[in-house]
């Protein structure tokens, strides 16, 4: 096994799409379909109220065009080292088509927990 240590500690290849940059985050260089905001401040609030919760933020201000598609088991391609596909705990094939809330996501989505920032006020 020592002679298999220095595999466990190298780098592995990674694939990432569709994501959103802001407040100086740094992107991939190899993600081709990204957004990068180096110009406006990004902020979430977090708003207790009578023991609700519910998010602010200016984000979706500038999110712009970016879309990305449903993330499904045959998107995520196999984990490494089972060399196995993501899948549901009953074997079944993943498709994320909900956001956090359970609405559905349509074919083009937007990056992040929500479909769209109307379900930003329906609380936590």
């Amino acid at each position: 096994m020592p002679k298999l240590t220095p595999y466990h500690s190298a780098h592995l290849p990674v694939w990432l799409d569709g994501n959103a940059y802001f407040n100086g985050a740094k992107a991939c260089k190899n993600e081709s379909n990204k957004l990068v905001d180096d110009k406006n401040t990004v902020f979430f609030e977090l708003i207790e109220k009578d023991g609700k919760y519910t998010l602010k933020t200016n984000i979706y201000d500038y999110l712009k065009d970016i879309k990305n598609g449903i993330i499904t088991t045959e998107t995520l391609g196999k984990a490494f080292e089972p060399e196995e596909k993501f899948e549901n705990t009953d074997g079944t094939p993943i498709v994320f088509d909900r956001d956090y809330h359970g609405n559905h996501r349509t074919v083009s989505t937007i990056p992040g927990p929500f479909a769209t920032p109307e379900a930003l006020s329906v609380q936590l």
